[in-house]
């Protein structure tokens, strides 16, 4: 975050004129909500390079030169910004660095310049440009000082497929006009790069055009699609003169928040129709940022859902309109009246859950608790649910209710309990006249419930229901097993509008994604980790991590992480703890995972703080033991 002269005064660029801004910066409050670079652009040197070739400030621009000004900026506490080009010259016509990258390089570390946007103007003498941008990439790197590389070639010659291992952020478009044509071709030329940029390097829209003249539907959604794309926030106005309006909008911390979060995710846009957009960028914490553009030039109501966005299933969410500053609660529409080229920007957060259900199939029957997680109480002991015996349980909820499926007698059979009243519906087969099943997982799309299960035969087989009617398929359709034939163990979690399920097949651990969209399986891909002779496997999300846990061959816990939305894992799983483990299931509050499982005496829990990665001792959970066959938890808030 930062600003960059260019855009307002062209070459009217001046020692003055930083400094200035500098101080501008601060005393605004911009440097407090993050604006952090000071950046000069073309026409801050000399027209010719000094006898040893060395690149020389303009002397009546920067009489006390580049390096004073640097001392200005950061005794600030700010950082400066310089700019060179990747030819024989800059823009306006003025020496360029090709074939002077480590002289030039040197010179911005002796300087202590601690950015570089590096232009694409002018002659390249043939020279390829990722040739000519890994060559000053190379050339900082051995200069010794850490200098964020800014590559602006304009979005040509693929700068997205070599852009991340070159700089910390390039172009993806043409220069930004002040016009909103021009904000709209450059948001529609980056929107679509989501997979590309994340920590480390950033898809670059080019600057900011807030304050210089749009209208102020315009700026709000020029700054609200700039950070929902984690792009690089770089205002380009005259902050000296700018209102109080526009320091509003530049200085808006919770949009800013939602640029800078830790997680990185650049938003994606999950519909598009008419001019009317929905992106969604989930971010560490769990929530998910939403904005509803309207780029067409009358209002327009724009609608979408909290499961659409990507959100886990809740009772309820909480709207936080980061214009407008104010609170709401839904079920899950997410909608709101668009004004003509404006936005309503939403961070939206689920209900975190304050109860779990436990339900547990053995000793003949079923048997249910319920624990709350702020006071670690989970009752006296188990109740009997009644109901035939059932030796695989999954189950999934929202607001009071929770629907169990279960395997007894090899069939699959389901049945709902109303938290509130206690009260059970009684277990019913589902159709499809399953036999000899192994295991079940679910997971919940929206509306639709997605059950899987293992075979007889060790293959896995899938069935959706109607989640709010229970109406279910009349069939079972077989998942294309990829030569895993030996489906043990099974756990599923979704989120937006894919499923991942997780198996364990051999004693090891495979996964493969449902697109629920257009019906399509990936196939097993094996796991990293080398994990052999794996008893039971379980799983759930928090944000966009997937958290496994797996009852190893030693009868303890081990623990592994992916990154949901890219399907990455870590190399190696983590050891838990625990000893004599026989069936696993977790659930998640927050932030938090919570993981049980049955042993010899009983259930057992041990919980992750995923902010820290710290896990709680193992504790044994009260009550009669009961000889338990399977184990569920479904999590429920008030």
């Amino acid at each position: 975050m930062g600003w960059n002269d260019w855009n307002t005064f062209n070459c009217d660029v001046s020692e003055k004129l930083i400094k200035e801004t500098a101080d501008v910066i601060v005393s605004s409050g911009l440097k407090a909500a993050g604006y952090e670079y000071v950046n000069i652009d073309d026409c801050w040197m000399a027209p010719q390079r000094d006898a040893s070739g060395n690149l020389k400030a303009d002397p009546v621009k920067f009489p006390s030169g580049i390096k004073a000004v640097a001392d200005y900026v950061h005794a600030k506490g700010l950082k400066l910004g310089i700019y060179q080009s990747a030819s024989t010259n800059t823009c306006k016509g003025l020496p360029g660095s090709l074939g002077y990258e480590k002289q030039d390089a040197k010179s911005f570390a002796a300087w202590e310049v601690d950015f570089l946007k590096y232009d694409n103007c002018w002659h390249t003498q043939g020279v390829a440009a990722q040739q000519r941008f890994t060559a000053m990439r190379d050339a900082l790197r051995a200069a010794g000082r850490p200098i964020v590389y800014s590559m602006s070639n304009y979005g040509l010659d693929g700068v997205t497929s070599w852009g991340p291992s070159t700089g910390h952020m390039w172009r993806t478009e043409d220069d930004i006009l002040l016009d909103w044509k021009s904000v709209l071709t450059n948001y529609r030329s980056n929107v679509g790069l989501a997979s590309i940029g994340g920590p480390g390097g950033w898809n670059d829209p080019d600057m900011l055009q807030v304050g210089r003249g749009l209208t102020y539907e315009q700026d709000k959604s020029h700054f609200s699609l700039w950070a929902q794309m984690a792009a690089p926030l770089i205002a380009g106005n005259d902050l000296r003169s700018a209102s109080t309006q526009t320091l509003s909008i530049l200085g808006n911390r919770k949009v800013i928040a939602v640029d800078q979060d830790p997680l990185g995710r650049q938003g994606v846009r999950i519909s598009s129709q008419g001019g009317l957009d929905v992106l969604a960028k989930p971010l560490a914490n769990g929530d998910v940022s939403v904005v509803l553009f309207n780029s067409t030039d009358a209002p327009a109501r724009i609608s979408t859902t909290a499961a659409r966005a990507g959100l886990p299933a809740a009772a309820s969410y909480t709207l936080d309109d980061l214009w407008a500053d104010t609170l709401r609660t839904t079920t899950g529409s997410i909608s709101a009246d668009v004004p003509a080229h404006g936005v309503v920007m939403y961070r939206v957060s689920a209900a975190v859950p304050d109860s779990v259900t436990l339900a547990a199939g053995g000793d003949g029957t079923l048997w249910n608790r319920t624990g709350v997680f702020d006071t670690n109480h989970y009752g006296a002991g188990w109740t009997r649910a009644g109901g035939t015996e059932m030796t695989r349980l999954t189950s999934t909820g929202t607001g009071r209710t929770v629907r169990y499926y279960g395997v007894a007698g090899g069939r699959v059979y389901g049945q709902d309990l109303d938290t509130g009243t206690g009260a059970w519906s009684g277990w019913h087969e589902l159709p499809g006249g399953a036999t000899g099943v192994r295991d079940i997982s679910a997971a919940r799309v929206g509306n639709v419930v997605h059950l899987q299960i293992a075979g007889w035969d060790g293959s896995m087989w899938s069935q959706t229901a109607d989640y709010d009617a229970g109406r279910f398929n009349p069939q079972w359709t077989l998942v294309p097993s990829a030569g895993k034939t030996d489906l043990t163990a099974l756990a599923s979690v979704a989120s937006g509008t894919l499923v991942r399920v997780y198996g364990v097949a051999y004693g090891r651990v495979y996964g493969q994604d449902l697109n629920t969209v257009t019906g399509a399986w990936s196939g097993w891909q094996e796991l990293p980790g080398g994990a052999t002779g794996v008893k039971d496997i379980a799983a759930s999300l928090v944000g966009t991590t997937v958290h496994l846990q797996i009852i190893g061959g030693d009868g303890a816990l081990w623990t592994q992480t992916g990154d949901y939305n890219a399907g990455r894992f870590n190399p190696a799983w983590t050891s838990g703890g625990g000893s004599g483990l026989k069936r696993l299931t977790s659930t998640t509050e927050g932030t938090n995972v919570h993981v049980y499982a049955t042993t010899a005496d009983g259930v057992r829990h041990t919980g992750l703080n995923t902010r820290n990665g710290s896990w709680t001792a193992w504790q044994q959970l009260p009550g009669e033991a009961i000889a338990l066959a399977d184990l569920t938890a479904s999590t429920t808030a008030d």
